[in-house]
């Protein structure tokens, strides 16, 4: 770019001049555009993070809260499980307790008694199979004695598992 102006009479050259003051312009105007362009592109970037910000704002306070939900079921299913845990051991021990009531030493001696009487009894009689058949009867009594004695808390196949199963 020429910034020497050749001296006409009265100055300078005013073509040369207009021409160069042209050219300025031009490069203004072309500065212009791109300050615009840049100045857009620095607005443009800045509410694109400022969206990004808000949109990572918003998609953390999401995850926390669901976050916040799951540990909330969790610990509900924990408490329901300490509870049933806990009703369980309350229903254990009061079926235990009353398995304990029911066989208590004075109850199960005299049956036990009874029971090596008949086993005696079998023993001495075994050559005689009518016999044998009439004690069978009558270990088919005891055990039905026992059953009817402690049938409020043990069922047929308890009965069975602790006794054996008589046909």
């Amino acid at each position: 770019m020429k910034t020497d102006f050749s001296i006409v009479r009265k100055g300078y050259d005013p073509q040369q001049v207009d021409s160069y003051i042209s050219t300025l312009q031009s490069q203004i105007d072309n500065y212009k555009e791109k300050e615009q362009a840049i100045t857009q592109a620095i607005v443009s970037a800045q509410m694109i993070s400022d969206q990004l910000i808000s949109d990572a704002k918003k998609e953390a306070e999401q995850i926390k809260n669901d976050a916040k939900c799951r540990l909330s079921k969790m610990k509900n299913m924990l408490d329901q499980a300490e509870e049933n845990l806990k009703a369980f051991q309350k229903e254990y021990q009061k079926l235990v307790s009353n398995y304990l009531t029911q066989f208590d030493e004075k109850n199960i001696h005299p049956l036990i008694d009874e029971i090596h009487s008949i086993r005696e009894s079998l023993d001495l009689k075994e050559e005689n199979i009518d016999e044998k058949s009439f004690e069978g009867t009558q270990a088919q009594n005891l055990v039905e004695k026992v059953n009817t004695e402690f049938s409020q808390g043990l069922s047929k196949e308890e009965m069975d598992s602790l006794f054996g199963k008589i046909e």
